[in-house]
């Protein structure tokens, strides 16, 4: 089976227009045990937007499959909005190690899947 990604929304600093929103690609992945992950590419995308305090200088080391692991130097804490199966938009807010991903914009890991 392929992966799904779903369209989401980032919720950011209102500096950004109104009538412009920030859409990012997402994967739930019940794989990712420990934590959400934002590309470094998107990061670098929006960060204009994240206010200063919402970007941690959190050294981090992810193991992935295949038994290899990728480094990361921040973390940063987003709010994002997920439509569901009724077409209401749900609010999530969480912290996201910043990775070089190339085939994903953002991962939701299994603790916020799972309301944890």
């Amino acid at each position: 089976m392929d992966m799904v990604h779903f369209d989401s929304r980032v919720v950011i600093d209102s500096r950004l227009d109104q009538e412009s929103e920030i859409v990012v690609s997402v994967l739930f992945d019940s794989g990712a045990l420990g934590a959400n992950y934002i590309s470094k590419e998107k990061f670098e995308e929006i960060r204009e937007y994240i206010p200063e305090k919402d970007v941690l200088e959190k050294p981090t080391r992810v193991g992935l499959a295949g038994h290899t692991s990728v480094d990361s130097n921040f973390v940063v804490r987003l709010g994002m909005e997920f439509q569901s199966f009724d077409g209401s938009w749900e609010l999530y807010h969480g912290e996201f190690v910043v990775l070089d991903m190339k085939q994903n914009q953002v991962i939701i890991g299994l603790p916020a899947i799972v309301g944890k």
